[in-house]
């Protein structure tokens, strides 16, 4: 097991590597699914967001002890007003809206509800635009970090992820089969994602200690990948929603897929998956709910090989916008220095 010290110094690829398959899954979750292939996919895609929130926890410990935490905040708060405020104006001038004053009213009258989507960590006006959760969740998270790292209690907060986790858990049980609008009171920061956050700093504290070979985090993950499918089994069984974004299977899956890229931190150098997990995955986040939004209106949905093409166009695409906006941000960049 490498030391905590490398990671101050060095980008860990495998990290990376991680992130840039998270990424492209992500993009798949939200196709639609016609054959058990798609399933599958889907299937395995769950775990992205989770692997996101418990990278973040390992990685915070070494934010923290080197000042970088409210630079990260700002950076993390800039991009989701930002990425808020383009959902709201790719909606507003959206033709089946119904017009721009149309589009506007329907915006406004979500306001009303700005607050509870606030408290609960959700996007506070209804813009097409939920997936966003997941950064509001990182910049409450964040802050809260903030808060409790001054007061030295983070590793007495650990007690509180089995319970967060449970609770959660409970609560998905209960509102996943009502409607989607319902999954908020469980699909947060507090249910979701400050337990694997916190997941994932508990990892990076006890790393020295946690020694698994390769071989053994194989076997694991695939007797855990089965525990899974027979989790979801079981749900079919008694009738449980199957459908959900809470699975404790997943919990201790996404445990080994970070304890995996610890233990070979230069896989995937040099790697375009790699690239896409340390450049774009962020991006790719944010762009891909509206690029697969207009591409499922456009896709038959009577054909298999149809949700492959979808699949498939919709992680270019989400890839390619990700890269010409990074790129067209160094250009104004640069431009900007020439000026000055």
């Amino acid at each position: 097991m490498m030391s905590s010290k490398y990671h101050l110094s060095n980008r860990v690829c495998s990290i990376d590597f991680v992130k840039g398959i998270a990424a492209i899954l992500i993009v798949c979750l939200h196709c639609f699914r016609l054959d058990a292939i798609d399933g599958l996919i889907h299937i395995i895609a769950k775990l992205s967001v989770p692997v996101f929130f418990i990278i973040t926890g390992y990685y915070l410990p070494d934010m923290m002890s080197s000042g970088r935490l409210s630079i990260h905040i700002r950076k993390i708060l800039k991009i989701t007003v930002l990425s808020i405020l383009l959902y709201a104006f790719l909606y507003v001038i959206d033709p089946s809206k119904g017009g721009i004053l149309n589009a506007l009213i329907t915006v406004f009258k979500s306001c009303s509800s700005a607050i509870t989507s606030l408290l609960l960590g959700r996007v506070p006006i209804d813009v097409n635009a939920g997936h966003l959760w997941y950064l509001v969740s990182i910049l409450y998270i964040l802050v809260f970090f903030s808060f409790f790292a001054k007061k030295e209690s983070i590793k007495k907060l650990y007690f509180c992820i089995p319970i967060l986790f449970f609770i959660g858990y409970l609560i998905s049980s209960v509102v996943d089969g009502l409607d989607g609008n319902s999954r908020k009171f469980y699909q947060n920061y507090l249910f979701i994602g400050l337990p694997y956050v916190l997941l994932g700093s508990f990892i990076h504290e006890n790393n020295d200690k946690i020694i698994i070979s390769n071989r053994k985090l194989g076997i694991l993950f695939i007797i855990l990948f089965f525990v899974y499918l027979a989790e979801l089994g079981l749900y079919y069984i008694v009738g449980v929603e199957i459908h959900r974004e809470h699975y404790l299977s997943i919990i201790p899956l996404v445990c080994i897929v970070l304890i995996w890229a610890i233990n070979n931190p230069n896989f995937g150098y040099n790697n375009w998956i790699s690239r896409i997990g340390k450049d774009y995955s962020l991006y790719i986040y944010i762009f891909h709910y509206y690029i697969v939004s207009k591409l499922w209106g456009l896709m038959p949905h009577n054909s298999v090989l149809s949700s492959k093409i979808m699949m498939l166009l919709s992680i270019v695409l989400s890839v390619a916008s990700a890269f010409l906006f990074l790129r067209l941000k160094s250009i104004i960049k640069t431009l900007k220095k020439k000026t000055v």
